[in-house]
């Protein structure tokens, strides 16, 4: 259950990283098969990750997924080191935000070694301050 929770929260990240800029519905695709192909992910991976059966190999690729498209959402900065928490505060909606604002407060400090490590390190700050899940409201992958 929790690492359903976590790939749930990852979702909630991407949904954000959505929000967070005035591109076109043509660049968000464009990031997402991007990442697609750079990542391996499949729909079948997205599928299985819904059902909660995705095996550990695959939520390694759905991770890779997560941080390429927040790199490409321009989300995730100082090469991929940290969260932008005020880009994804400044694109959603003031309701989101007063949702989310203990999590963008408690997790605008993370710092990782890579795009990999700070988007993981981001959800298990995120998992430890709680969530709702809006991702199934919207087309992330």
């Amino acid at each position: 259950m929790r690492n359903m929770k976590v790939f749930i929260l990852l979702s909630i990240l991407c949904v954000s990283a959505t929000l967070a800029d005035d591109a076109t519905a043509d660049d968000r695709n464009a990031a997402k098969q991007k990442c697609y192909q750079s990542t391996g992910l499949t729909v079948g991976d997205v599928d299985a990750l819904k059902k909660s059966t995705l095996s550990d190999e695959k939520k390694q690729t759905v991770l890779r997924y997560m941080a390429c498209y927040l790199q490409e959402r321009n989300i995730l900065k100082q090469e991929g080191t940290r969260i932008d928490t005020d880009r994804i505060r400044s694109g959603i909606s003031p309701e989101l935000v007063a949702q989310f604002q203990p999590l963008l407060d408690s997790c605008s400090a993370i710092n990782g070694k890579d795009p990999a490590d700070t988007t993981t390190k981001f959800v298990a700050c995120a998992t430890s301050n709680g969530v709702n899940d809006i991702h199934t409201k919207l087309n992330i992958f």
